[in-house]
């Protein structure tokens, strides 16, 4: 997994929106896009007359080196006051779309694409991990990003 990009999307009216400036985070470390699907069927005469898939809600799961303070900023909604940034208890974070590319093993590249969602905060770590000899700290923000 590579080049994660996002915008943020600005409402044009009940059925378009317009994106904003595309910006790209470094250092994805991991995503997961979960996408639940269940089998619905419905019988007549003995047997089996259709059958439709139900989709639930798409989430997707993604964890960053780290994450620059301007875009936790605009992702999560949070305040800035005197250069310093907080979780506030009404902020509400704004629709973006995202993509990013999948890379194979033999150099191909697949890219995937959400286009509407928001990002809440699921963790926020704060302490470090164990010290080692070579510490590199794990300066990582996982969020999940829900697909409406």
């Amino acid at each position: 997994m590579n080049e994660f990009y996002y915008a943020v999307l600005t409402d044009d009216d009940d059925h378009s929106f317009t994106a904003g400036e595309i910006t790209r985070i470094k250092f994805l470390q991991n995503i997961e896009v979960e996408m639940p699907q269940e089998a619905m069927r419905v019988y007549g005469d003995n047997g089996t007359a259709e059958i439709a898939i139900s989709s639930g809600n798409v989430t997707v799961s993604t964890q960053f080196h780290k994450v620059p303070i301007q875009d936790k900023n605009i992702l999560f909604a949070l305040e800035t006051v005197d250069g310093l940034s907080s979780i506030g208890g009404e902020d509400g974070p704004p629709y973006v779309a995202a993509v990013f590319t999948k890379t194979f093993e033999d150099g191909s590249k697949e890219w995937v694409g959400l286009t509407k969602g928001m990002s809440c905060v699921l963790k926020f770590p704060v302490k470090p991990k164990k010290k080692t000899k070579n510490l590199i700290m794990k300066k990582s923000l996982e969020n999940l990003w829900s697909v409406m």
